[in-house]
């Protein structure tokens, strides 16, 4: 789709901010056609702007409220690599709080039946959370430094 048919689809008002998003990498699955004009994926959202979660935790339950939001999820909002935010990402499928979609060569998440009670009740999720995928973090860690100690041995 194209940039208006984005802003339209969005409820957005102001170009300038699509195009910051796309310049900032915010934005997932663009192209340009021979004109120079944006195409955008037809499963594109725009970001989810109040991803500023630091924690492990709060990262994780910040990646499930933005996909209820129906808002663009993406590593950069969280300010870390694409291998880290794949762990996340990994995880919160695993554990059915997500769906992934690929599309352009791109990622788009999506929020499950599961990630809706959840966040609905954000006790239960952070419950959830603490119990189920701290043993995920804490296994993926000690996997994780195994490999790069073997890399690096």
């Amino acid at each position: 789709m194209k940039m208006e048919e984005f802003m339209g689809t969005n409820n957005l008002k102001n170009k300038k901010t699509v195009e910051k998003w796309i310049e900032d990498g915010l934005i997932q699955g663009m192209d340009q056609d021979e004109k120079g004009e944006w195409i955008f994926s037809k499963y594109a959202k725009p970001p989810y702007t109040e991803a500023r979660a630091k924690t492990a935790y709060s990262i994780y339950v910040s990646i499930v409220k933005g996909c209820n939001k129906r808002k663009g999820i993406c590593s950069k909002l969280y300010g870390m690599s694409e291998e880290e935010f794949s762990v996340y990402i990994n995880n919160l499928q695993k554990e059915d709080l997500i769906s992934v979609i690929e599309d352009r060569g791109c990622k788009f998440y999506f929020p499950t039946t599961k990630s809706k009670g959840f966040i609905n009740n954000e006790k239960g999720l952070r419950k959830y959370l603490k119990e189920v995928l701290g043993i995920i973090i804490k296994n993926l860690t000690v996997g994780v430094i195994e490999g790069i100690r073997g890399k690096y041995a």
